[in-house]
Protein backbone atom coordinates (compact mmCIF):
# COMPACT_ATOMS: atom_id res chain seq x y z
CA UNK A 1 0.00 0.00 0.00
CA UNK A 2 1.26 3.07 -1.17
CA UNK A 3 1.72 6.60 1.03
CA UNK A 4 -1.57 8.10 -0.70
CA UNK A 5 -3.67 4.80 -0.39
CA UNK A 6 -2.65 4.61 3.33
CA UNK A 7 -4.01 7.65 3.71
CA UNK A 8 -7.19 7.46 2.16
CA UNK A 9 -7.79 4.19 3.64
CA UNK A 10 -7.09 6.28 7.47
CA UNK A 11 -9.36 9.21 6.20
CA UNK A 12 -12.27 6.74 5.68
CA UNK A 13 -11.46 4.73 8.73
CA UNK A 14 -11.34 8.09 10.58
CA UNK A 15 -14.51 9.35 9.17
CA UNK A 16 -16.33 6.33 9.77
CA UNK A 17 -15.33 6.41 13.17
CA UNK A 18 -15.85 10.08 13.68
CA UNK A 19 -19.21 9.52 12.53
CA UNK A 20 -20.25 6.43 14.49
CA UNK A 21 -19.58 8.05 18.14
CA UNK A 22 -21.63 11.00 16.87
CA UNK A 23 -24.61 8.56 16.12
CA UNK A 24 -23.93 7.26 19.55
CA UNK A 25 -23.89 10.50 21.12
CA UNK A 26 -26.84 12.09 19.33
CA UNK A 27 -29.07 8.63 19.88
CA UNK A 28 -27.32 8.39 23.63
CA UNK A 29 -28.69 12.74 24.19
CA UNK A 30 -32.27 11.42 22.45
CA UNK A 31 -32.81 8.95 25.41
CA UNK A 32 -32.41 11.68 27.87
CA UNK A 33 -34.97 14.00 26.32
CA UNK A 34 -37.94 14.27 28.57
CA UNK A 35 -41.57 15.35 26.97
CA UNK A 36 -41.72 18.17 24.19
CA UNK A 37 -41.93 21.53 23.18
CA UNK A 38 -45.25 22.67 21.75
CA UNK A 39 -43.72 23.79 18.85
CA UNK A 40 -42.01 20.13 18.35
CA UNK A 41 -45.82 18.63 18.78
CA UNK A 42 -46.91 21.28 16.06
CA UNK A 43 -44.70 19.50 13.71
CA UNK A 44 -45.41 16.32 14.30
CA UNK A 45 -49.61 17.74 13.96
CA UNK A 46 -48.70 19.89 10.50
CA UNK A 47 -47.00 16.31 9.17
CA UNK A 48 -49.26 13.95 9.63
CA UNK A 49 -53.03 15.59 10.91
CA UNK A 50 -55.26 15.11 8.21
CA UNK A 51 -57.59 17.14 9.78
CA UNK A 52 -56.32 20.75 10.59
CA UNK A 53 -54.25 20.92 13.23
CA UNK A 54 -55.25 24.31 14.48
CA UNK A 55 -58.36 22.46 14.71
CA UNK A 56 -56.92 20.41 16.74
CA UNK A 57 -54.98 22.60 19.57
CA UNK A 58 -58.34 24.27 19.95
CA UNK A 59 -59.40 22.02 23.08
CA UNK A 60 -62.00 23.21 25.41
CA UNK A 61 -61.95 23.63 29.15
CA UNK A 62 -63.19 21.00 31.00
CA UNK A 63 -63.39 18.64 28.51
CA UNK A 64 -62.27 15.19 28.32
CA UNK A 65 -60.28 14.01 25.60
CA UNK A 66 -58.71 10.01 24.79
CA UNK A 67 -55.75 9.80 24.25
CA UNK A 68 -56.88 8.32 21.00
CA UNK A 69 -57.32 11.70 19.59
CA UNK A 70 -53.85 12.72 20.20
CA UNK A 71 -52.63 9.57 18.57
CA UNK A 72 -54.35 10.23 15.30
CA UNK A 73 -53.40 13.49 15.59
CA UNK A 74 -49.65 13.13 15.67
CA UNK A 75 -48.83 9.69 13.48
CA UNK A 76 -50.23 9.15 9.87
CA UNK A 77 -53.43 7.20 9.51
CA UNK A 78 -53.13 3.89 7.35
CA UNK A 79 -55.31 5.37 4.47
CA UNK A 80 -52.74 8.69 4.44
CA UNK A 81 -49.17 7.71 4.04
CA UNK A 82 -47.39 9.47 1.39
CA UNK A 83 -50.22 11.89 1.40
CA UNK A 84 -48.22 15.29 0.99
CA UNK A 85 -51.27 17.78 0.84
CA UNK A 86 -51.38 17.20 4.41
CA UNK A 87 -48.62 19.16 5.54
CA UNK A 88 -48.87 21.35 2.64
CA UNK A 89 -52.11 22.26 3.71
CA UNK A 90 -51.35 22.35 7.51
CA UNK A 91 -48.77 24.78 7.21
CA UNK A 92 -50.64 26.88 4.81
CA UNK A 93 -52.67 27.93 7.81
CA UNK A 94 -49.34 28.45 10.19
CA UNK A 95 -46.64 30.88 9.18
CA UNK A 96 -43.60 28.34 7.92
CA UNK A 97 -43.32 27.15 4.49
CA UNK A 98 -43.39 23.18 4.26
CA UNK A 99 -40.54 21.38 3.38
CA UNK A 100 -39.30 20.25 6.53
CA UNK A 101 -42.80 18.70 7.59
CA UNK A 102 -43.11 17.19 4.12
CA UNK A 103 -39.63 15.08 5.18
CA UNK A 104 -40.83 14.12 8.57
CA UNK A 105 -44.71 13.22 6.94
CA UNK A 106 -41.98 11.09 4.61
CA UNK A 107 -40.52 8.98 7.83
CA UNK A 108 -43.86 8.73 9.90
CA UNK A 109 -45.85 7.22 6.89
CA UNK A 110 -43.25 4.20 6.77
CA UNK A 111 -45.10 3.71 10.70
CA UNK A 112 -48.44 4.19 10.10
CA UNK A 113 -50.94 4.32 13.21
CA UNK A 114 -47.52 4.88 15.05
CA UNK A 115 -46.03 7.89 16.72
CA UNK A 116 -42.44 8.38 18.56
CA UNK A 117 -39.47 10.97 19.02
CA UNK A 118 -37.32 8.78 16.94
CA UNK A 119 -38.74 9.80 13.88
CA UNK A 120 -38.19 13.29 14.19
CA UNK A 121 -34.58 12.84 15.70
CA UNK A 122 -33.56 10.56 13.06
CA UNK A 123 -34.52 13.16 10.24
CA UNK A 124 -32.57 15.71 12.24
CA UNK A 125 -29.18 13.55 13.33
CA UNK A 126 -29.50 12.44 9.11
CA UNK A 127 -29.77 16.11 8.82
CA UNK A 128 -27.11 17.16 11.20
CA UNK A 129 -24.37 14.94 9.33
CA UNK A 130 -25.24 16.00 5.99
CA UNK A 131 -24.35 19.46 7.12
CA UNK A 132 -20.96 18.31 8.54
CA UNK A 133 -20.11 17.12 5.59
CA UNK A 134 -20.56 19.77 3.60
CA UNK A 135 -19.14 21.63 6.40
CA UNK A 136 -15.92 19.25 5.92
CA UNK A 137 -15.83 20.27 2.00
CA UNK A 138 -16.02 24.02 2.95
CA UNK A 139 -13.28 24.04 5.07
CA UNK A 140 -10.67 22.37 2.55
CA UNK A 141 -11.40 24.79 0.67
CA UNK A 142 -10.23 27.47 3.36
CA UNK A 143 -7.84 25.39 5.08
CA UNK A 144 -6.94 22.61 2.80
CA UNK A 145 -5.92 18.63 3.62
CA UNK A 146 -8.83 16.59 5.01
CA UNK A 147 -7.81 15.48 8.39
CA UNK A 148 -7.84 18.92 10.38
CA UNK A 149 -10.84 20.07 8.44
CA UNK A 150 -12.54 16.28 9.59
CA UNK A 151 -12.05 17.22 13.25
CA UNK A 152 -13.35 20.03 13.37
CA UNK A 153 -16.41 19.46 11.82
CA UNK A 154 -16.53 16.49 14.44
CA UNK A 155 -15.41 18.51 17.74
CA UNK A 156 -18.48 21.35 15.99
CA UNK A 157 -20.65 17.88 15.87
CA UNK A 158 -19.99 17.40 19.61
CA UNK A 159 -20.48 20.74 20.62
CA UNK A 160 -24.00 21.48 22.92
CA UNK A 161 -25.53 23.80 20.35
CA UNK A 162 -25.43 21.33 18.08
CA UNK A 163 -26.90 18.49 19.99
CA UNK A 164 -29.50 20.79 21.31
CA UNK A 165 -30.76 21.25 17.97
CA UNK A 166 -30.38 17.27 16.86
CA UNK A 167 -33.07 16.94 19.63
CA UNK A 168 -35.51 19.58 18.70
CA UNK A 169 -37.55 18.76 16.09
CA UNK A 170 -38.33 21.34 13.82
CA UNK A 171 -36.98 22.74 10.94
CA UNK A 172 -33.58 24.61 12.30
CA UNK A 173 -31.08 21.75 11.53
CA UNK A 174 -32.52 21.67 7.93
CA UNK A 175 -31.94 25.59 7.70
CA UNK A 176 -28.35 24.96 8.98
CA UNK A 177 -28.15 22.36 6.22
CA UNK A 178 -29.03 24.47 3.59
CA UNK A 179 -27.52 27.72 4.30
CA UNK A 180 -23.97 25.80 4.97
CA UNK A 181 -24.71 24.48 1.49
CA UNK A 182 -25.44 27.79 -0.14
CA UNK A 183 -22.48 29.46 0.94
CA UNK A 184 -20.59 26.76 -0.12
CA UNK A 185 -21.92 26.93 -3.79
CA UNK A 186 -21.46 30.04 -3.99
CA UNK A 187 -17.77 30.24 -2.78
CA UNK A 188 -17.13 27.28 -5.55
CA UNK A 189 -18.75 29.05 -8.47
CA UNK A 190 -16.31 32.17 -7.34
CA UNK A 191 -13.26 29.95 -7.57
CA UNK A 192 -14.50 28.13 -10.51
CA UNK A 193 -15.09 31.64 -12.52
CA UNK A 194 -11.33 32.47 -11.72
CA UNK A 195 -10.26 29.61 -13.24
CA UNK A 196 -12.77 30.11 -16.28
CA UNK A 197 -14.39 32.15 -18.81
CA UNK A 198 -16.76 34.97 -17.98
CA UNK A 199 -20.10 32.50 -17.50
CA UNK A 200 -20.83 29.71 -15.10
CA UNK A 201 -21.71 26.52 -16.12
CA UNK A 202 -25.04 25.39 -16.49
CA UNK A 203 -25.27 22.42 -13.95
CA UNK A 204 -23.72 25.14 -11.28
CA UNK A 205 -26.77 27.04 -12.05
CA UNK A 206 -29.11 24.03 -11.54
CA UNK A 207 -27.61 23.43 -7.87
CA UNK A 208 -27.78 27.71 -6.89
CA UNK A 209 -31.40 26.94 -7.99
CA UNK A 210 -32.26 23.89 -6.37
CA UNK A 211 -30.95 24.90 -2.91
CA UNK A 212 -32.36 28.31 -3.23
CA UNK A 213 -35.86 26.84 -3.89
CA UNK A 214 -35.36 24.36 -0.93
CA UNK A 215 -34.30 27.06 1.13
CA UNK A 216 -36.78 29.19 0.69
CA UNK A 217 -39.38 26.58 1.03
CA UNK A 218 -37.49 25.64 4.62
CA UNK A 219 -38.23 28.56 6.34
CA UNK A 220 -38.07 32.29 5.15
CA UNK A 221 -35.30 33.43 7.23
CA UNK A 222 -32.97 31.82 4.91
CA UNK A 223 -34.29 34.48 2.95
CA UNK A 224 -32.42 37.42 5.01
CA UNK A 225 -29.13 35.31 4.34
CA UNK A 226 -29.69 35.07 0.89
CA UNK A 227 -30.06 38.40 0.21
CA UNK A 228 -27.12 39.75 1.70
CA UNK A 229 -24.47 36.60 0.52
CA UNK A 230 -26.51 37.72 -3.07
CA UNK A 231 -25.95 41.64 -2.97
CA UNK A 232 -21.98 40.53 -1.74
CA UNK A 233 -22.08 37.98 -4.63
CA UNK A 234 -23.53 40.42 -7.38
CA UNK A 235 -21.35 43.75 -5.88
CA UNK A 236 -18.09 41.02 -6.45
CA UNK A 237 -18.87 39.85 -10.00
CA UNK A 238 -20.05 44.03 -11.13
CA UNK A 239 -16.04 44.96 -9.63
CA UNK A 240 -14.30 42.46 -11.70
CA UNK A 241 -16.64 43.56 -14.67
CA UNK A 242 -18.34 39.02 -15.09
CA UNK A 243 -20.61 40.17 -17.02
CA UNK A 244 -22.52 37.49 -18.12
CA UNK A 245 -21.76 35.73 -15.11
CA UNK A 246 -23.71 38.77 -13.52
CA UNK A 247 -26.65 38.25 -15.57
CA UNK A 248 -27.45 34.44 -15.31
CA UNK A 249 -26.89 34.55 -11.36
CA UNK A 250 -29.44 37.22 -11.01
CA UNK A 251 -31.63 35.27 -13.79
CA UNK A 252 -31.05 32.20 -12.03
CA UNK A 253 -32.09 34.17 -8.48
CA UNK A 254 -35.27 35.36 -9.83
CA UNK A 255 -36.33 32.37 -11.69
CA UNK A 256 -35.95 30.72 -8.45
CA UNK A 257 -38.10 32.91 -6.55
CA UNK A 258 -40.46 32.41 -9.03
CA UNK A 259 -40.66 28.67 -9.15
CA UNK A 260 -40.62 28.91 -5.04
CA UNK A 261 -43.98 31.06 -5.25
CA UNK A 262 -45.39 28.56 -8.18
CA UNK A 263 -45.00 25.43 -5.64
CA UNK A 264 -46.01 27.02 -3.01
CA UNK A 265 -48.73 30.51 -3.31
CA UNK A 266 -48.93 30.43 0.02
CA UNK A 267 -45.56 32.20 0.73
CA UNK A 268 -47.06 35.24 -0.65
CA UNK A 269 -49.36 35.63 2.29
CA UNK A 270 -47.16 34.67 4.91
CA UNK A 271 -44.41 37.00 3.95
CA UNK A 272 -46.40 39.75 3.99
CA UNK A 273 -49.50 39.49 5.91
CA UNK A 274 -47.86 36.76 8.73
CA UNK A 275 -46.13 37.55 11.88
CA UNK A 276 -43.29 35.22 11.17
CA UNK A 277 -42.85 36.80 7.46
CA UNK A 278 -43.31 40.05 8.21
CA UNK A 279 -40.49 39.47 11.68
CA UNK A 280 -38.52 38.25 8.85
CA UNK A 281 -38.89 41.38 6.34
CA UNK A 282 -38.38 43.70 9.08
CA UNK A 283 -34.54 42.36 10.17
CA UNK A 284 -34.50 42.07 6.30
CA UNK A 285 -34.58 46.03 5.90
CA UNK A 286 -33.65 47.21 9.43
CA UNK A 287 -29.81 47.57 9.62
CA UNK A 288 -29.39 48.39 13.26
CA UNK A 289 -31.77 45.29 13.94
CA UNK A 290 -29.33 43.08 12.11
CA UNK A 291 -26.04 43.91 13.36
CA UNK A 292 -28.17 44.16 16.90
CA UNK A 293 -29.25 40.22 16.01
CA UNK A 294 -25.87 38.86 14.53
CA UNK A 295 -24.17 40.05 18.21
CA UNK A 296 -26.93 38.46 19.42
CA UNK A 297 -26.20 35.12 17.48
CA UNK A 298 -22.59 35.43 18.24
CA UNK A 299 -23.49 35.64 22.06
CA UNK A 300 -25.47 32.36 21.27
CA UNK A 301 -22.89 30.41 19.59
CA UNK A 302 -19.78 31.50 21.58
CA UNK A 303 -22.21 30.19 24.99
CA UNK A 304 -23.50 27.14 22.99
CA UNK A 305 -20.27 25.78 21.23
CA UNK A 306 -17.39 27.67 22.88
CA UNK A 307 -18.20 27.63 26.31
CA UNK A 308 -18.22 31.80 26.02
CA UNK A 309 -14.98 31.47 24.39
CA UNK A 310 -15.26 31.95 20.78
CA UNK A 311 -13.94 34.87 20.20
CA UNK A 312 -10.79 34.22 21.52
CA UNK A 313 -10.86 30.81 19.61
CA UNK A 314 -11.21 33.21 16.06
CA UNK A 315 -8.26 35.17 16.87
CA UNK A 316 -6.32 31.98 17.54
CA UNK A 317 -7.52 30.35 14.12
CA UNK A 318 -6.93 33.90 12.96
CA UNK A 319 -3.36 33.98 13.43
CA UNK A 320 -2.62 30.51 12.93
CA UNK A 321 -3.69 30.88 9.18
CA UNK A 322 -1.89 34.24 8.84
CA UNK A 323 1.32 31.78 10.63
CA UNK A 324 0.96 28.89 8.38
CA UNK A 325 0.57 31.60 5.30
CA UNK A 326 3.95 32.73 5.81
CA UNK A 327 5.67 29.42 6.10
CA UNK A 328 4.22 29.09 2.44
CA UNK A 329 5.53 32.17 1.09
Amino acid sequence: MNRKSYKTFFLCLLTICYTLILCVVYIHFGHTKIGYDGDEVFSYMSSNSEVNYKELTALQDNSWYPSEYFHDALSVKEGYRFHYEIPVRNQATDVHPPFYYILLHTICSFFPGQFSMWYGIALNIILTLLSLFVLFLLLRLFIGGSFLPLTICFIFGMTYGVINNVLFIRMYVLLMLLVTLQYYLHLRMFLALKLTTDKFKFGQLILLALVTILGTLSQYYFLIFLFWLAAFFCLILFIQKKWTALFQYILTILISGICSVIMYPTMIKHIFSGYRGEEAAHKLVSIQGTFGDIREMFSIMSRQLANRHLGQILVIMLFWHFFCYCLKN
